[in-house]
């Protein structure tokens, strides 16, 4: 098990973190899904007492991954807050304030029903379907472009040892580590393009590789007694990949990796690749 794992996909190198985070090296930029922003204050309203630390510890380790990793930008797919707004939206709101430099942009998922507005006033870019940057597209629900779950890319897409993705050789440790001595992009570093309010351009590509959430994969480690463990995970295939529920205030949905995908379990503070 490693803390950082290396992933490369088209010649662009991500970092996977145990905490839940996709950092993608050549746009210094941040990704996560499912981050459910207000979810326990929502519970607390219907009479489930569910402290607000909980938000807050989510909260502060975005904090933690956006320093560590020194990132420019940060990409939500999908369902940032998980209801209307509320008091721990609005600690949000204050601590995105503290991070104004950080530009953010969120690709509206199922919960994601707040108004216009409030983005705006958050200086939160938006996109109502998809998000395009270079040879990647951005989608909270795979349902919903065309993709199922057992298609297999068309396009000059090869196995994941030979083709566009692949384990970065000696990912492991710590951030050095899982970088190596891969050579960082200094080149269209630039943030995606938006429309009017603020709004991410969307594309209509389909032949780009797509990062999604909505599900929150989860995967089972069984043992030799036919014991087993569920944890969140990371899961790749030839044309898209399913990132973990940011928020640990959620349950997960059980998937079904066929030969020459890859599955990176979170277990306790490590990276595990069971696939």
């Amino acid at each position: 098990m490693n803390a950082l794992v290396g992933y490369s996909i088209d010649d662009n190198n991500f970092i996977l973190s145990p905490e839940r985070v996709l950092y993608w090296e050549d746009r210094k930029t941040l990704i996560i899904a499912d981050l459910h922003a207000g979810k326990t204050g929502h519970f607390r309203k219907s009479g489930i007492a569910i402290p607000q630390k909980v938000f807050r510890e989510d909260l502060q380790r975005l904090l933690t991954q956006v320093l560590f990793f020194k990132a420019e930008q940060l990409i939500i797919v999908g369902d940032f807050s998980h209801s209307k707004s509320n008091q721990e939206l609005d600690l949000f709101v204050r601590w995105r304030h503290d991070l104004s430099s950080l530009s953010i942009f969120l690709i509206k998922g199922n919960h994601d029903i707040l108004q216009d507005k409030w983005y705006e006033e958050a200086q939160i870019g938006i996109s109502n379907w998809e998000l395009g940057i270079g040879n990647f597209l951005f989608r909270h629900d795979l349902k919903k472009t065309g993709i199922s779950n057992r298609q297999k890319a068309t396009s000059n897409r090869q196995p994941a040892t030979f083709g566009r993705r692949r384990l970065a050789a000696g990912a492991a440790g710590n951030k050095q580590q899982a970088t190596g001595n891969r050579q960082q992009a200094t080149s269209n570093r630039q943030p995606p393009t938006t429309g009017s309010s603020g709004r991410a351009a969307a594309s209509t590509t389909e032949t780009r590789y797509t990062f999604s959430g909505h599900i929150h994969p989860g995967i089972s480690i069984r043992g030799l007694a036919k014991q087993s463990l569920h944890f969140p995970c990371f899961y790749f295939t030839d044309n898209y990949c399913v990132l973990p529920a940011f928020s640990r205030f959620t349950g997960t949905h059980g998937i079904d990796p066929q030969k020459g995908e890859n599955v990176f379990a979170i277990v306790e503070n490590q990276i595990l690749q069971v696939q």
